[in-house]
């Protein structure tokens, strides 16, 4: 096995870093009974993962007004935070991958499409925030993944080159916006989409877990 020879480490937050997205797929769809609308399956949300809400709404019941929209999000977001506290923590390996990463000497970002206030408020929550050079968030980029601004402003921030770097993520977004940016990619099986779907987007590697990253990096 080849590994990657890499000198940054770019990692997506909800379903890679932070055990959210099932969380995050129950609060969405109390929601979306609460204004009539039709839930949404696990693996779509899934797929359409690293795209902010307001857009995955947008796509997948288009007949919907932009204020029903607009109202679906703000309620989503007051009711997550609130559940979040109690129910989204860190995956098991998270802390100990972020730590070897370090000692490791790889430069380490954030690279999400969910807003700066409850990233930072996890990473602050969890003590993880001191391990990360980099966090770029909905607020810096105009244009979400798959397209690749998230990961070249991060690049850019970090001061690496993109062949010097990989996205690691749970969809086939974050696989998308690393290949676009020119990254290496891996893709890691901890949120709403299985290995074997991930497989089908042709990372660098697909792994099971966040730990398993030691295994790839050279």
């Amino acid at each position: 096995m080849r590994k990657l020879k890499v000198k940054a480490v770019l990692l997506d937050f909800d379903g890679t870093i932070v055990d959210s997205m099932r969380v995050i797929h129950k609060v969405l769809n109390q929601t979306l009974r609460g204004y009539g609308l039709p839930e949404i399956e696990p693996n779509i949300l899934g797929e359409m993962a690293g795209q902010p809400l307001a857009s995955i709404l947008k796509k997948l019941t288009p007949e919907v007004s932009e204020d029903v929209v607009e109202g679906v999000r703000e309620k989503f977001y007051r009711r997550y935070l609130e559940v979040s506290l109690k129910e989204t923590r860190p995956f098991p390996d998270t802390e100990k991958t972020l730590r070897y990463l370090n000692l490791k000497g790889f430069k380490v970002a954030v690279v999400t499409s969910t807003p700066r206030k409850p990233v930072l408020r996890e990473l602050k929550r969890f003590n993880l925030k001191k391990y990360f050079d980099v966090l770029v968030t909905k607020e810096d980029v105009k244009n979400f993944k798959p397209s690749p601004e998230v990961v070249v402003k991060a690049l850019a921030r970090l001061g690496v080159e993109n062949f010097e770097a990989v996205v690691v993520g749970d969809s086939p977004m974050d696989v998308k916006a690393g290949k676009a940016a020119g990254t290496k990619t891996v893709a890691v099986a901890t949120g709403l989409c299985g290995f074997e779907r991930l497989t089908k987007e042709n990372p660098d590697f697909t792994i099971k877990n966040l730990y398993e990253l030691r295994e790839v990096l050279a």
